[in-house]
């Protein structure tokens, strides 16, 4: 009998047969197992089902720490710029304070202030905007409640009962919200037409900031460049434009010397003098591998290797500023004053100019082409609604061009982008409108073959008149003969010393850096300059007038 027995056990069925589930279900029911025993006389089966099983989903932290690493950093970057902009206010000297002046940054300083927090409102809520159309998606792909209000029943707010719960950390954890941004604009020709102009415009601020930036000695200049990558660009070029408001003339050097960091960062790195330009062949390599990185970007979409070209664009355009500080003074050449270098500076803005002229015909030619049909489809869509019907029919009668502009319209990280350029753009033609910048400086800047007018010697120029404080004051004494009478109580009469000791003389280190510093525009703004540049900037984009202001700006003194 045993030997029975053994041969029947042997021919069962070991392996389970898994009951099949339906195909919408995500979680597993029940698994069946069903094995045949038999005894003497009968087979008895039995069937084990196994207790509903809920599937933990696994929770990624890198993710979420990436998102909060960034805002956090926007806020402490926002902080560190403000603290720079009060360090250059107080470091304004005695001679930057004439009425003119005054009256002149009373004026200017709000508008670009104004600008920069309209630039701010406009990223924040084209942020917040794409943050809840990604997680409406997320939510409806893995069947979680949407809550249907802020505050309310069925809302965030107030937690309790009513409340409906949101999934913030799961959310974050399975969307890569920053790659999705990048893949959505860069994925079509029409939406990369507005991306490629940022990316173009970053050049030409990240050369403004380490040429410009540095011969002021504005502290701080890494994080502009920060904040314009990781907010917006338009908030950091105006928050920049204030701080050279406040900062007409080269600020002091810091002598922090005596600090044990700074011996430390002195020694491993050491300072440059003033005047230290490095080799134009420096900076030619690092702008030609920038190029090629931006070039790359639309091959590269919805690759492995799409994460690694947007990591070599954003990280070159920092290495403008990073060679002042890690290249050996012999990789670079001292001038004895600013204008030496100018030549130079003028090359390298020729060269952003053709090269993003360059690309950006390149992807409108692309972009005019691209006419296939559902175009603004993407992957958030589902919930993103069009007008079938209303949209088809703009997309017949519309020009191709107009299917450009169009692209705002197809996703709010489209959107922000392109108001991102329009107010890059607005701040740029005012800054040049009040710097009063030479119109042959901006075209030669832009222009490979326009010379531009020559440039008159230092020895030829006339010596400018400082208005000083001790002036100023003396200017009301000396007309009070002239005046007519008034009525009411007499003027008191101030007695000046005919010595002339209480009257205010720069020194030799003001008076050096007054020279090197802005002259005041006689005039009000100069709308023909910022013509000049709206006019390059609609010809060849965001970096063609970028170029031609910056670089016109770099050797406007």
């Amino acid at each position: 009998m045993f030997p029975a027995t053994l041969w029947r056990w042997a021919s069962v069925d070991w392996y389970p047969t898994t009951v099949p589930l339906p195909s919408s279900s995500s979680v597993i029911d029940s698994i069946a197992h069903t094995n045949g025993f038999s005894n003497d006389s009968d087979e008895l089966s039995q069937v084990i089902t196994m207790a509903p099983v809920q599937l933990e989903p696994e929770t990624r932290y890198g993710p979420v720490v990436a998102v909060a690493s960034h805002l956090v950093v926007a806020v402490y970057l926002v902080v560190e710029a403000g603290r720079s902009l009060h360090r250059a206010y107080r470091g304004l000297g005695p001679s930057q304070d004439t009425r003119g002046r005054v009256t002149r940054r009373n004026t200017l300083l709000p508008v670009f202030t104004g600008l920069a927090l309209i630039s701010l409102l406009q990223a924040v809520y084209g942020s917040v905007s794409y943050a809840v159309l990604s997680y409406k998606v997320w939510a409806s792909d893995s069947g979680v409640e949407l809550p249907t209000r802020f505050y309310g029943d069925n809302g965030i707010f107030p937690q309790g009962e009513n409340a409906t719960p949101v999934y913030l950390v799961q959310w974050l954890s399975d969307t890569p919200i920053h790659l999705d941004a990048f893949e959505i604009v860069t994925e079509k020709a029409r939406r990369f037409w507005w991306r490629q102009q940022i990316d173009l415009g970053l050049v030409s601020w990240s050369m403004l900031l380490a040429i410009e930036g540095r011969r002021r000695n504005i502290p701080l200049l890494w994080c502009y460049q920060l904040l314009g990558q990781l907010v917006s660009l338009a908030f950091a070029q105006n928050l920049f434009f204030v701080a050279m408001l406040l900062t007409p003339s080269p600020l002091p050097v810091d002598d922090n010397g005596s600090l044990p960091l700074s011996r430390v960062r002195n020694k491993l790195l050491p300072p440059k003098p003033v005047g230290w330009t490095p080799h134009v062949l420096v900076f030619s390599t690092i702008l030609a591998l920038n190029f090629a990185a931006i070039l790359s970007m639309p091959f590269q979409v919805n690759t492995e290797m799409f994460k690694y070209s947007i990591l070599a664009v954003r990280s070159l355009s920092l290495a403008p500023l990073a060679v002042y500080y890690i290249l050996p003074r012999s990789f670079g050449k001292t001038h004895d004053e600013p204008h030496g270098a100018y030549g130079t500076y003028t090359q390298l803005f020729r060269a952003i100019s053709l090269a993003s002229f360059l690309l950006h015909a390149r992807v409108s030619v692309v972009a005019l082409a691209y006419n296939a049909p559902g175009a603004y489809y993407h992957r958030h869509s589902v919930h993103l609604p069009f007008d079938l019907e209303q949209r088809s029919a703009w997309e017949r009668t519309t020009s191709a061009f107009g299917r450009i502009l169009g692209a705002t319209a197809d996703h709010p990280v489209v959107g922000a982008v392109g108001w991102e350029v329009i107010l890059s753009s607005v701040s740029i033609g005012f800054w040049v409108a009040t710097r009063a910048t030479d119109v042959s400086a901006i075209l030669a800047a832009t222009i490979p073959s326009y010379q531009g007018q020559e440039r008159i010697p230092d020895e030829a120029k006339p010596e400018l008149n400082v208005a000083t404080r001790g002036k100023a004051k003396a200017g009301p004494a000396e007309e009070e003969g002239t005046g007519s009478r008034r009525r009411g109580r007499s003027r008191k009469i101030k007695h000046e010393d005919p010595s002339g000791g209480g009257a205010y003389e720069p020194s030799a280190s003001e008076a050096a850096a007054t020279d090197e510093g802005d002259v005041m525009p006689s005039d009000g703004l100069d709308w023909e300059s910022a013509a000049v540049v709206w006019g390059l900037t609609s010809l060849g984009g965001l970096g063609v007038g970028s170029a031609g202001a910056f670089g016109g700006e770099c050797v406007a003194r």
